[in-house]
Order: structure tokens, then C-alpha cells, then sequence
């Protein structure tokens, strides 16, 4: 967002930069080929599956689970469709393979888009690859098969596309700009935040001309209009301006306050035990971003750094918008900073080196153990033997579930089966229940009764804490329930006619 001019590469060192930038992806990409493990992915494919069938995108939940018609359920239909076709398409034509592959492709696709980036921006090597390695490890933990990944990508991608129009503000870049708002539109409910980026860029505009003395030119205002343009495109889906409502209305909602997605990153290291130590180095070197961006007066891209690093401290799913967006400022910012002396030279030059060595070591690494480019599903993750038996035993009703196995039910289990619970959680209400039934109160007694559940599927501890579920112990002890199926993650009750 910067025209800091691009210092010069020797020809020394360009091999080395490109090789180890080159390197860096490839270590990254094989990191991201790991067996599937989303809870969320399932439901999403079966989503997808019915749009397909039925050619049409749902008003009503096509999964037969839910029954709210609410402003959130609404949007929440309609948000995800196109992802949701796409990834029913590669599951038919490649498998959970196709999937994996897909992953991969797009969180490489950001972070390589994140790198180049900060190159054009005037990162040298040393920091463009610095912010690489600590982006890179913290959007492993973000690697999970749903839309969401999408937005990762939109943002990575939206960032240059501004720089772009902001440099050359002709038709190639108002038409790529555009296209990219209603493809993201339709892809992941994350555009919002896009949208919301493009309006406070074009608002900082004219500002940042005023405070460095000059007034707003007529390209300027061209720009302005570009990028009006293109948050208005993200109106451009079947949510309209719902979504943006919907987001809105969602906001300190007792349903968000509920969701770990929505904890922030201190409280998912605190409860959840997920540190992303990557996230925490970046968010302290920002700091010096924030000071140098405010010395130079580049009120755009102070502005677009401070929100998205004040949003991802607030929320864990915002991290990789600070890192897809604002990191590259930083490296810019940490490359002025850097002193031009004889021994940094030497020193940024063995780092270099070591960035180097250390992506061919840890390439080789992840290859040799099996911590990279595996596929499959994750070993315990899904309820696959137990599925396996429902599909073969030829049985039907209405089954109380795992929360985390509602969408794989959806979509393995048949059209026979009705999951109670998935991972959209489209009705508060309903997770209540489930809450109750799990934990056998009193009401959950009464509720496992009233609801008329002829199957019931269930892990015998909390995947996150490893507490005891105590509806096991109390299904075999009542005569009205038998134990047909226990294997190593899942035990299947019936009801006795």
C-alpha cells in the first residue's frame, strides 16, 4: 500500500532468495498435506451435495436437522454455497485426496501471495522470510477443510489487487478487483470483512493526502470509486445485505460468546492449549509497524494494520487476516528499520543461509516421520466403524449425536439416519438439549425420552478435556436401550421396540 521503493538484490543473492523463498512454500505445502480432520467439513459437503440434487441453493435446511427460520439460520444457508459445491465435486471425482490437495493449494497459494507481497513493498530477504516462517507455522493451525480458507485466500489476495489500483486505477484492476468481491462473496461470509476493508482504505484516502499537505488529485478519486465498487460487489450473493445484518446482529450475541472460535487468541491458549507462539512474535513486531507507519503519515495502511491486529487480538478466527494482510507492512517496516551496517550485512546473510538449511531439513523431516504429505481421514477423528456398521445393519431413525459427528452422520450415514446435532448450530436452543441429554440431568432424562430417538451415538470422553460422558453408563443400565456396536471411538445404542 506503500511506494517504498524495492532495494537492490546482487546477484549473489537473488539465487539464494528465490531458492529459499522456494523452498519455504514447498516445506509449507507438504506441512498442509495432512490427513482431514474438520468436524465441519462433512456438513459442508453434504450441503453441497443436496444444492447439486437439487439444483437449487436451500431455504430450508437441506439436511432435514433444523427447523428455525431466523436471520442468522437464513444467511447461514446461503453463505458458504459455492464452496460447498466445490467440495462435494472433488470429494466425487478424488476423494478425500482431492480435499487435502485443495487445502494445501490455497493456504500456499496465501502465504506465497503474503511473501511476494512484502517483496514488492521493499522487504528484503531477510524479514520477507522471517514473516514468512512465523505466518507459516501459525496458519497450520488454521488448516481445517472449510469455506473459511477461502477468505485466508481472498484477503491475501485483495491486498495486492488494492495496492494495484492504488498505483494504476484503469480497467484491468477495477475488473479484478470486482471479480474477486463476488467470487469471495459467494464463497465464505469472511467477505464482509473485505468489504469492510475497502471502505475504510477508500475513506483513508483522501485523509492521508491531507495530512501530508497535498490535496486529493482526480486519481485519487478514481481510486475512491474502484474500491466503493468493489465492497459494494460483495452485495452480489444470494445474502445481499443480510450478511452484513446478520454479522452485525451476531456481535456480543450469548450464541458468539458460546462459539471457540470466537475466543481470543490469550483465551484459546489458555483453554484450549493452542499457543500459536508465531502470532504473538508478529503481533509485537507490529508494534514498531504501528510507530513507523504513523512517522511516514501512510494513515491507509496504519489504519489497515491497526484494525486487522486489533480484530485477530480480540477473535482467534481473525488471526490469519493480520497475517495475510498486515504482515507484509511489517517486514516493510522492520527492513527501514534495519541498520546498513558491514556486520548486519554479515548476519542477515547467514540467516539467510540458515532459512535455507533449516526449510530442506525440516522438508526432509516432515517427509521421513510421516508428518507430511499423508491423506486420509485422521485416525479417531470421525465415527468411521461405527458409520460402518449403521450403513450395514440397515437402520433408521433419529439418532442423538456427538456435536463434533453430526456432519459426518449427514453425509455416510445414509438417508435413514437423522443426526440430532451438527456443527452449524443453526438453533441455540437445540444445543441445549444436546447439553443436557449428554451430561444425563434431570431434564436430560426426561428430554431423551421426549424426542423419540431410536439411535444414539457417542464417544465415551470429551475429546478436549477427557471427561467421562456419563450417558454411556446410563444407556446400560436401562432395559430400554441395548448396546449394538463399541469400538476403540465410538459406542451405538438402540432402542428397544
Amino acid at each position: 500500500m506503500t511506494s517504498t521503493k524495492r532495494p537492490a538484490v546482487t546477484g549473489s543473492t537473488r539465487p539464494v532468495a528465490t531458492l529459499t523463498a522456494g523452498l519455504m512454500l514447498a516445506t509449507f505445502f507438504g506441512f498442509c498435506i495432512t490427513p482431514l480432520w474438520d468436524i465441519d467439513f462433512w456438513w459442508h459437503a453434504a450441503t453441497g451435495r443436496a444444492i447439486l440434487e437439487a439444483g437449487e441453493i436451500p431455504d430450508t435446511d437441506p439436511l432435514g436437522i433444523y427447523q428455525v427460520k431466523d436471520l442468522r439460520a437464513e444467511v447461514l444457508l446461503r453463505a458458504y454455497w459455492l464452496s460447498q459445491v466445490l467440495y462435494q465435486f472433488l470429494l466425487e471425482g478424488f476423494g478425500t485426496s482431492g480435499i487435502i490437495v485443495l487445502r494445501a493449494i490455497v493456504l500456499t497459494s496465501a502465504l506465497g501471495l503474503m511473501m511476494w507481497r512484502a517483496h514488492r513493498l521493499g522487504a528484503g530477504a531477510f524479514w520477507t522470510g522471517l514473516i514468512t516462517v512465523l505466518a507459516g507455522c501459525t496458519a497450520l493451525a488454521f488448516s481445517g477443510d472449510r469455506p473459511a480458507l477461502f477468505s485466508f485466500l481472498g484477503i491475501a489476495i485483495l491486498m495486492p489487487l488494492v495496492d494495484r489500483v492504488r498505483k494504476k486505477p484503469d480497467c484491468p484492476a477495477a475488473l479484478g478487483l470486482i471479480s474477486l468481491m463476488i467470487a469471495w462473496a459467494n464463497l465464505h461470509g469472511g467477505v464482509t470483512l473485505g468489504g469492510v476493508l475497502l471502505v475504510m482504505i477508500a475513506l483513508c484516502i483522501p485523509l492521508e493526502q491531507r495530512l501530508r499537505g497535498g490535496r486529493p488529485m482526480a486519481k485519487d478519486q478514481l481510486v475512491v470509486a474502484i474500491l466503493i465498487a468493489g465492497a459494494l460487489a460483495t452485495l452480489l450473493s444470494p445474502n445481499g445485505l443480510d450478511l452484513y445484518r446478520m454479522v452485525w446482529e451476531y456481535q456480543g450475541s450469548e450464541m458468539q460468546n458460546r462459539t471457540s472460535e470466537y475466543l481470543s487468541p490469550l483465551a484459546a491458549w489458555q483453554r484450549l492449549g493452542i499457543a500459536i507462539p508465531g502470532y504473538w512474535v508478529l503481533l509485537l513486531l507490529s508494534l514498531a509497524t504501528l510507530v513507523r507507519l504513523a512517522q511516514q503519515r501512510q494513515l491507509v495502511a496504519l489504519a489497515v494494520t491497526a484494525f486487522l491486529l486489533i480484530i485477530s487480538a480480540n477473535a482467534f478466527r481473525y488471526v490469519p487476516f493480520f497475517l495475510f494482510g498486515a504482515a507484509p507492512e511489517t517486514a516493510r517496516a522492520l527492513q527501514e528499520l534495519t541498520p546498513r551496517s558491514e556486520t548486519w550485512h554479515r548476519v542477515r546473510g547467514a540467516a539467510n543461509i540458515g532459512l535455507l538449511l533449516g526449510a530442506c531439513a525440516l522438508l526432509a523431516w516432515g517427509a521421513t516421520t510421516g508428518r507430511a504429505f499423508r491423506v486420509g481421514l485422521k485416525e479417531g477423528r470421525y465415527p468411521v466403524e461405527a458409520v460402518a456398521f449403521l450403513q450395514q445393519s440397515g437402520l433408521q431413525g433419529r439418532i442423538f449425536n456427538h456435536f463434533n459427528w453430526g456432519g459426518y452422520l449427514s453425509y455416510h450415514a445414509g438417508p435413514g439416519i437423522t443426526p440430532f446435532i451438527d456443527g452449524r448450530n443453526l438453533e441455540f436452543e437445540v444445543f441445549g438439549k444436546y447439553t443436557h441429554i449428554l451430561w444425563v440431568t434431570e431434564l436430560g432424562r426426561r428430554l431423551l425420552d421426549q424426542e423419540d430417538f431410536r439411535l444414539v451415538i457417542t464417544p465415551d470422553f470429551q475429546p478436549l478435556t477427557g471427561e467421562h460422558y456419563p450417558i454411556n453408563d446410563y444407556l446400560d443400565r436401562q432395559p430400554a436401550w441395548k448396546r449394538i456396536h463399541r469400538d476403540e471411538v465410538a459406542q451405538v445404542f438402540q432402542r428397544i421396540p
